[in-house]
């Protein structure tokens, strides 16, 4: 069966949401936020795990050697990124 309906100008995912709730507007402030600068964000988070790596190495030196090997082994490749 055929469809009927005319064609419309505007996209079919855009809808006509508006936020009601205090959740609401705080989901549509991070969106706005987060997606223009996403590339941003994720080097941000890249940055904070590489760090988070480097703060740990001496505690996990003291315990396990082996493990602070694989570590460092594991920042290599994120630093020859940069």
């Amino acid at each position: 069966m055929p469809d009927d309906t005319p064609p419309t100008d505007t996209d079919p995912t855009e809808g006509s949401w508006e936020p009601r709730s205090r959740g609401d507007r705080v989901a549509a402030a991070v969106h706005r936020t987060l997606v223009p600068h996403w590339r941003a964000v994720l080097v941000l988070l890249a940055a904070l795990l590489l760090l988070g790596q480097f703060l740990v190495l001496p505690l996990l030196f003291a315990r396990a050697p082996v493990l602070t090997v694989l570590v460092v082994v594991s920042v290599v490749p994120a630093l020859l990124v940069f």
